[in-house]
């Protein structure tokens, strides 16, 4: 016997329908955040060559904002431009979230010394959405902008 014919579906919920037709494009939608995500490492590690350091996992390695800073420092540096004299004090081995968010602030603030516009971001902002920030960043400097 077959299934009642409901919604035209064959049984199926529109919402059920709308989950099955969604799941390919999320693939698609993850998959290219991934190689996004990938891509943008690469290119950081590039950066970073010059430091030896090396990001592995850009959420949890520019969480701390060690990296951050460092990436920072690289960029402007690598565009010829000498780094700004600054009272610097990046925590070298943060343990506390005080630390760590003091260490994004310090990024921060060479960013916005290079005058880098900064819309909505704090140092609080979530490693998420600061990987959000540098592949905005990343696009920007690949074209040949700020």
């Amino acid at each position: 016997m077959t299934p009642p014919l409901v919604n035209g579906h064959g049984g199926i919920s529109d919402d059920e329908l709308d989950d099955k037709q969604a799941g390919p494009r999320l693939s698609e939608m993850e998959n290219w955040v991934q190689i996004q995500a990938n891509t943008f490492k690469n290119w950081c590690n590039e950066q970073l060559r010059p430091t030896e350091k090396k990001i592995e996992n850009i959420q949890d390695d520019f969480n701390d904002g060690i990296l951050l800073v460092d990436l920072m420092k690289c960029l402007i540096t690598s565009h010829g431009r000498p780094l700004r004299k600054t009272r610097m004090s990046v925590k070298a081995n943060p343990k506390r979230e005080v630390e760590k968010v003091g260490n994004v602030q310090q990024a921060l603030q060479l960013m916005m010394d290079e005058k880098i516009k900064l819309v909505n971001i704090v140092a609080k902002t979530s490693s998420v959405a600061m990987l959000s920030l540098f592949l905005e960043c990343y696009g920007n400097s690949s074209r040949g902008t700020s």
